[in-house]
């Protein structure tokens, strides 16, 4: 679980940085920008069992991914 949380929180930070810097771009165009992007998508079986045994730090991570999409 420690490593998918590191990878998952990798990705998304790559990914604010190339934000970061394209939206600087006069001509950005936001909507073609996240039409490029692979759509991530994270699946939990059995949610609330893995809520329940998941250490407090990897909660805590999936927690603050699952706040970034609402």
């Amino acid at each position: 679980v420690t490593e998918m949380v590191g990878q998952i929180v990798e990705e998304l930070n790559i990914r604010q940085k190339v934000y970061k810097q394209a939206i600087a771009d006069p001509q950005f165009n936001e909507e073609e920008y996240l039409a490029s992007l692979s759509m991530l998508t994270l699946i939990i079986d059995e949610a609330s069992e893995f809520i329940k045994n998941v250490n407090e730090a990897n909660l805590k991570k999936f927690k603050s991914i699952s706040k970034l999409s609402e």
